[in-house]
């Protein structure tokens, strides 16, 4: 999954608070010496010695911006990546596994297959999202959120119209020795002719985000195409 994980996270966060009446705009105070430097995180920039973030600020962080930092503050302050993984399976979703968090990943590269999912799987806890998304304020926020993403551009968000909104969240790997990356991404696509289309890909060792636009844009193809002419 890479970071992709940071949308179950985002459910189980936006679940916690709402059960245990903790505002979005609840502050915690992040101190720069207990963050990873040498990582993917915006939020370096905005902290100095101590900097308080509101649980709003870290998910949109996580989820806008695939802040590595924000998505592990969330797990030390609302729960580690078991309590996840369990959350997601109590609404139904037994082949998502969420095992490690963001250091753990960045000091072993290796870890990053335990967050691991089957794409259909994926595809189903987004329409279930799209189910419930205004069950909760909290819901709602995550939504608003991941229709504000800021990563991926080339990827789903290439492949729709002008005046498509996507909802989406993005994943990327590592890179190997030869400059290759796991590239992902996962939501959903609302048309400007009222379609709407969830979206799972999972590309191994690419070079390019176009990959998955490519991918994307077959499959939007294909379900484009009247059933009478397939």
């Amino acid at each position: 999954m890479h970071s992709v994980m940071k949308f179950p996270q985002a459910l189980f966060v936006a679940n916690y608070l709402e059960k245990n009446g903790i505002g979005m705009d609840t502050e915690v105070f992040v101190r720069r010496e207990d963050l990873m430097a040498e990582t993917w995180s915006p939020m370096l920039e905005m902290v100095d010695d101590e900097t308080a973030f509101s649980f709003g600020e870290l998910l949109s962080l996580s989820l806008q911006q695939s802040d590595n930092n924000a998505c592990d503050i969330l797990f030390e302050r609302c729960g580690s990546p078991s309590d996840v993984e369990n959350y997601i399976k109590s609404i139904g979703f037994q082949d998502i596994q969420i095992r490690m968090t963001e250091r753990q990943m960045h000091d072993n590269p290796a870890f990053a297959v335990e967050n691991n999912c089957t794409p259909k799987a994926m595809a189903r806890l987004v329409e279930w999202f799209y189910l419930h998304h205004n069950d909760t304020e909290f819901f709602r926020y995550v939504w608003d959120c991941m229709a504000a993403c800021h990563t991926g551009e080339g990827r789903i968000p290439a492949t729709v119209p002008n005046g498509a909104i996507v909802i989406h969240k993005t994943g990327t790997g590592f890179p190997s020795s030869e400059g290759l990356s796991d590239m992902n991404d996962v939501g959903m696509a609302f048309l400007p002719d009222g379609q709407c289309f969830v979206v799972t890909a999972f590309v191994r060792n690419s070079n390019s985000e176009t990959q998955v636009a490519e991918i994307v844009s077959q499959l939007l193809v294909t379900f484009s195409t009247p059933s009478d002419s397939k």
